[in-house]
Order: C-alpha cells, then sequence, then structure tokens
C-alpha cells in the first residue's frame, strides 16, 4: 500500500490510470502518467506502486520515492520519476534510495523524460487499448502461422494482406492485439507502422 496519498491539486496534472491485472494507480504529474504507460508495455512487466517506501535521510526528513515496479523474471525497480533538467536538485536522495533498495535485493532508478517521451511511449498509447480487444482464433492463429514461417522477413502490411477470406476491419484488430501482448514482436522503440517488420516473439505477457 502507498506511504502516502497523491493530494489533489489544482497547480499539477494529478490522476488515476488503470493497470491491466493490477488496481489502478495514481500520478501526480503527466510525466509520471506516462511512465506508468511505458512500464506495463514492457515485456516481463508485473505490476507497479506509487507512493511505495519512505526512505529516512541524513538530514532526518524523509523521501518518498515514485514508484516500485516488480517485473516477472528480475528484481523490483524503485523509481524516481523527474525531468532531466531537475534531477541535479536531488542530489542527497541519491546515495540512501540506493543503499535502501540494495538491502532489499531492488535497484533504484531515476528516470527522466529522455527516457519516457520516445516513440516506444507513442506506440503504448496507440497499442495498449488493444489488449482488451479479443480477437477472432481463426485470424490469430492465421497471422501467428505466417509470422512463425517467414520468420523475420515480413512487414505488418504484407502479413495483413496475407489473411484472405477475411475481412480487414477484423483483421487490423487482431493484428494489433498479438502486437500489443508481444506474440508478434516488432521494434517498439520505433514508430509502428505497416512497414514495420514482424518476428516470432519469445514471449508473451497475459492478454
Amino acid at each position: 500500500m502507498p506511504v502516502r496519498t497523491i493530494p489533489r491539486s489544482y497547480r499539477n496534472v494529478t490522476g488515476r490510470i488503470a493497470v491491466a491485472g493490477s488496481r489502478s494507480v495514481a500520478f501526480e504529474s503527466p510525466l509520471e502518467r506516462d511512465f506508468i504507460l511505458i512500464s506495463q508495455f514492457t515485456p516481463g512487466f508485473a505490476g507497479i506502486e506509487e507512493q511505495p517506501v519512505a526512505i529516512r535521510l541524513p538530514n532526518g526528513r524523509r523521501y518518498t520515492p515514485d514508484f516500485l515496479v516488480t517485473w516477472a523474471r528480475r528484481q523490483p525497480d524503485l523509481v524516481e520519476v523527474k525531468p532531466a533538467d531537475k534531477v541535479s536538485a536531488m542530489a542527497d536522495k541519491l546515495v540512501p534510495a540506493q543503499d535502501y533498495a540494495e538491502e532489499r535485493g531492488w535497484r533504484f532508478l531515476v528516470v527522466t523524460d529522455l527516457n519516457i517521451r520516445t516513440p516506444r511511449l507513442s506506440n503504448a498509447r496507440f497499442l495498449l487499448p488493444f489488449r482488451c480487444h479479443t480477437p477472432d482464433n481463426r485470424i490469430v492463429a492465421r497471422l501467428l502461422s505466417i509470422v512463425e514461417k517467414a520468420g523475420s522477413g515480413i512487414t505488418l502490411g504484407n502479413l495483413i494482406g496475407t489473411v484472405d477470406g477475411m475481412p480487414r476491419g477484423l483483421c487490423l484488430p487482431a493484428l494489433w492485439h498479438l502486437v500489443s501482448t508481444f506474440r508478434i514482436a516488432v521494434d517498439l522503440d520505433a514508430p509502428v507502422t505497416m512497414a514495420s517488420v514482424a518476428a516470432p516473439h519469445s514471449g508473451a505477457v497475459p492478454a
């Protein structure tokens, strides 16, 4: 449970965002909201909690990092989300936070807008809603079969074009569902378009 409740603010953008398989997560800036989006769009993501711990600093004050992100196959990340031009202002918090995380087998990370405001964020905004889509199983099987046979040599546009006898209006949502759940792999650090090259993915996340 969060150790601090994020208050409503008339000066900052605050709110809550739904995270699949979890409760909604609170944020107190647009950058924090975007970090929640990009985190759940990363393979192996298991959960995220806001305002997770309070760390006592040498001056007696307490510091609360923004998030604890948990992963399926590696240690959790204790995360501070900050604009890049404000990172220097938290220098006194870095060593205590790193020590706190290491004592628990976690990592402490400072994540900035340079890490978050990337093509992957735009892809997350577009693709995450398709995780809730229930595609036609026949189309899913056909798309996956084509990708398996092609290896890594077929674009998304050509992939859609090979699904004969199925309406494009059903094929496209099915394709985006498979990409959003990582069952079809593309380069998510570049804008996803019909020219993106598809490949089989080694591990999927729950839809």
